[in-house]
């Protein structure tokens, strides 16, 4: 998932053009151009999206390591 995901936000952010022309007529209203929006998303995606794939790594790795020295203990 996080490969999915990861390639999905780049293609998004480095966009030449807009994917979508329905969104042109929308983003203005907040001050932004539909490509600048695009980017924006794929950052969004990105970055946070990255975040918790990271956090839900380390708390497996976490357990994996605790797990092995009960065992080492034993």
């Amino acid at each position: 998932m996080a490969l999915q995901s990861v390639v999905l936000s780049a293609l998004l952010t480095f966009a030449r053009t807009p994917w979508y022309a329905g969104y042109a007529t929308t983003t203005r209203a907040w001050g932004l151009e539909p490509l600048a929006d695009q980017q924006l998303a794929g950052v969004i995606m990105w970055i946070p999206a990255g975040a918790v794939y990271v956090v839900a790594g380390l708390a497996l790795f976490t357990l994996w390591l605790r797990s092995t020295e009960r065992e080492a203990t034993r």
